[in-house]
This record gives C-alpha cells, structure tokens and sequence, in this order.
C-alpha cells in the first residue's frame, strides 16, 4: 500500500504498519497514539488491528 496516495476506507482493517504509512508517522507515534486513546485499535494476538472508522476519527480530532 503507497501512502502517498491512499485513500482511507472506513470499513477495513489496517495493520499498525500500514497506519504508519498512510498517516506518515513514526512506529513510535503511533503506539503513543494508542497508548493515550488519540487512535483506537484492537489487539490481534500481539499485533494491533485499527479500522478505518478510527483513522478517520483520529485525522478528525487530530484537525481541531
């Protein structure tokens, strides 16, 4: 997935990586992130899952 063209579907599922580069933030921010409720997630095992619903949720936050 190129994120520099990636449009955000609110019903998939994306891998913390693949926030990372649609976002175009560090791993670290993006577990900082979770950790303070800013992008909510759901853990898989020991992989975190986020959906597109809280992209955008956390794009919207993020603006104002």
């Amino acid at each position: 997935m190129d994120g520099s063209n990636a449009e955000i579907r609110p019903n998939a599922v994306y891998t913390l990586a693949e926030v990372c580069q649609i976002l175009r933030i560090s791993d670290a921010t993006a577990r900082r992130w979770l950790k303070s409720g800013k992008l909510r997630s759901a853990r898989v095992g020991r992989a975190y899952r986020v959906l597109g619903t809280q992209l955008l949720n956390a794009l919207e936050s993020d603006r104002g």
